[in-house]
């Protein structure tokens, strides 16, 4: 704890302008006014925080969300949706045969091998099919559909920590310590 209260104490001198005693130095970190991690534990705090802002409200993120869902996860709900369409068009009188016939297809896993192929890209039809706000109830329900790890790595990496973790003024400063490298993030 020692090497950290040094780090901010030189970073709030010399990019503030706030002299900080030692006493009063260790008290803002216990209150978390100020952060001092390493880079370890800079990106867990990232991943945290993205974590409760996606449990919270997935519209939260302005990315492109179609590039992190999970296409199999899609596959799997178009294949079901599909056996469940066909299983109940069996009791409509001769429509089961009338869709097979029009398909060319000889039975009820041809027909389903041809609804699947009809669909390109199964999370981009999920969209057309139910919109954005039904994708980000599903996402909320079935967080599995969704690649997380390769969202939250990408905002990282784009937005930096800083802007994730100083609340203050999103910059993110570094000194060393004793051959430490830490990253110190202002919060208030």
């Amino acid at each position: 704890m020692d090497k950290k209260i040094k780090a901010l104490m030189y970073i709030a001198k010399d990019y503030y302008d706030i002299d900080i005693s030692f006493d009063n130095a260790e008290k803002l970190l216990i209150d978390k006014d100020y952060l001092v991690l390493t880079s370890e534990e800079s990106y867990k705090y990232c991943i945290e925080y993205l974590e409760s802002l996606f449990n919270e409200d997935i519209s939260y993120f302005n990315v492109n969300i179609e590039y992190y869902l999970n296409e199999d996860f899609f596959k799997s709900y178009y294949k079901e949706s599909y056996e469940n369409y066909i299983e109940d068009i069996k009791y409509e009188d001769g429509r089961l045969e009338q869709e097979l016939k029009e398909s060319n297809c000889n039975t009820e896993e041809e027909y389903l091998q041809y609804l699947l192929s009809n669909v390109k890209n199964y999370a981009e039809e999920y969209i057309f099919e139910f919109g954005k706000n039904e994708l980000n109830n599903l996402i909320k329900y079935y967080p599995e559909c969704i690649d997380k790890n390769k969202l939250f790595d990408d905002i990282i990496l784009n937005d930096g920590k800083g802007n994730i973790l100083s609340r203050y003024d999103g910059i993110e400063h570094e000194i060393e310590i004793e051959g430490i490298l830490y990253y110190v993030y202002r919060n208030y």
